[in-house]
């Protein structure tokens, strides 16, 4: 804001301290007056004069009410709010300091409640909720006051907010008459919701659908009777709500990439997207901290993936980051990284390292490890059920097949697994993992905020490293894990990141 602004300083309302007291305070007086020996000794003692004595009799609950006042009294006290130019500092000091510094355009909604009790006394409680709902309980703000000085608060927040959107406005584009640097037709956003179905749903569907022709053969082979017919319904309707199911997931993605648009504009990315629910978010690009190009199950068939960004409190509903582009090819989606982010280049997938065969040889071994493990644990408890007649004596021969065939997808999903990592610390540092799908992370080193190493006995023995890296970001992407890969990928990795300081 302009102009300076008179720092305007308050805490909560004397009558907080009973707010928050009063549960306490009805127990320890019950306590105190029903308990009949206490009651009589006091009263003789109080009757005789000895009031302190009559006091000191409740004995040591008195103590207790005395150190919870003490301690809200000083809660009350040492607990402030301050308003400076378009500021809000929120401190609390009681055992630890806690103190909150927002921007007051960061506020979403200011509420003025009053319970019963505050109505009486004439206070107003006045809650103040953020935009990020990440980190919503720290940031999140209510301070008791009178109801005139609540309502004067509520005012000159709304005046100071009005300024900084309008401030914000000036500098922001006019989204009704943007035009958009990238832009998708009908066709291809269809493609991209389509391609965008999770791996673990695509099974599930096929799956589901194999299981369902299936049992749909066998029952009309073995119809004898009108008996089946009721069979069939249940199994079609069955397969119908999983058909229905997946195509929903299809078309919510869709509509939520509906008219899919983004724009650079100075140092801020501008995306607007949604049919039922229409979003624009801005992504101020100093605010990055890695990019992210995802393969889907079917993109990683079809060679095509989409870009997110990973930045605080930015990732609202999308735990993997914001989208910034929707599912392209490679080279397509290098040219619009160009126009929207050219500070961040994607990897070239040929440099990208893979870890050594020994590591896909370890996890062979520790995967039929398991398995031979898991068999023998299944014979064991097979003849235990069989000497109870449990089970029958053919049932040792499924559990086993079922045992090795668990074993073999384990094994196959460690080949997916190695297939899909790669690292590579050339200008950035580039991460690739995955098992069905891929994810590439694209980070710069002066955005690490730590790297560390590992090594496990047989890792040791092999001249193998695990390690991982954090970057400030939500809580679902801030450790972002490297791999197990050897001693010469560290060290280039620990080179590149000590040159940036």
């Amino acid at each position: 804001m302009g102009e300076q602004q008179e720092i305007i300083k308050m805490r909560n309302h004397i009558t907080y301290v009973i707010e928050q007291i009063w549960g306490i305070l009805f127990i320890l007086l019950a306590l105190i007056f029903t308990n009949a020996d206490v009651v009589q000794l006091r009263e003789e003692l109080i009757q005789n004069g000895d009031i302190l004595e009559g006091l000191l009799a409740a004995g040591g609950t008195f103590v207790i009410l005395m150190l919870v006042c003490l301690w809200y009294i000083n809660r009350w006290y040492r607990t402030t709010l301050t308003v400076q130019d378009g500021t809000i500092r929120y401190e609390r000091k009681t055992w630890m300091r806690h103190v909150n510094n927002l921007s007051v355009i960061q506020i979403s909604n200011i509420n003025l409640e009053q319970n019963l009790f505050e109505r009486v006394v004439g206070t107003c409680k006045v809650k103040l909720d953020t935009n990020s709902l990440s980190t919503a309980n720290s940031t999140d703000i209510q301070i008791v006051l009178k109801k005139r000085d609540a309502e004067n608060l509520k005012q000159l927040l709304v005046q100071m907010i009005q300024r900084e959107a309008v401030q914000e406005q000036q500098e922001k584009p006019d989204d009704d008459h943007l035009e958009y640097d990238v832009t998708y037709s009908a066709g291809k956003i269809i493609c991209s919701g389509i391609m965008g179905m999770p791996a673990a749903a695509l099974l599930l569907l096929i799956v589901s659908g194999i299981s369902s022709c299936i049992d749909a053969g066998v029952l009309l082979h073995l119809a004898a009777d009108e008996e089946i017919y009721g069979d069939l319904i249940l199994l079609g309707l069955t397969g119908a709500a999983l058909v229905i199911s997946a195509v929903w997931a299809i078309v919510k993605c869709i509509l939520a990439d509906f008219r899919f648009r983004a724009r650079r504009e100075r140092d801020k990315v501008y995306v607007s997207c949604g049919f039922l629910k229409k979003k624009k978010y801005t992504v101020p690009v100093e605010k990055i901290n890695a990019v992210s190009l995802r393969y889907t199950f079917l993109g990683r068939i079809l060679k095509r993936a989409y870009v997110t960004v990973i930045n605080v409190g930015g990732e609202g509903e999308e735990a993997n980051g914001v989208k910034l582009l929707l599912m392209d090819s490679y080279p397509e989606l290098e040219k619009k990284m160009e126009v929207l982010l050219p500070e961040f280049t994607l990897p070239e997938l040929d440099q990208l390292k893979k870890p050594p065969r020994r590591y896909l040889g370890l996890q062979c071994l520790t995967a039929a490890l398991f398995g031979a493990a898991l068999l023998f644990g299944m014979q064991l408890g097979l003849r235990i059920a069989q000497a109870d007649q449990v089970f029958p004596d053919a049932a040792s021969g499924w559990f086993c097949l079922g045992g090795l065939l668990l074993t073999v997808f384990i094994l196959f999903l460690c080949f997916l697994s190695y297939r899909a990592a790669g690292i590579y610390a050339g200008e950035r540092l580039y991460l690739s993992r995955g098992i069905f799908s891929r994810t590439i992370l694209s980070i710069p080193y002066d955005r690490i905020q730590y790297l560390s190493m590992n090594q496990g006995i047989l890792q040791r023995m092999l001249g193998l490293y695990g390690g991982r890296i954090s970057i400030l970001a939500g809580m679902m992407n801030n450790i972002q894990r490297i791999g197990v890969y050897g001693r010469e990928q560290y060290d280039r990795l620990e080179e590149k990141y000590r040159q940036t300081f």
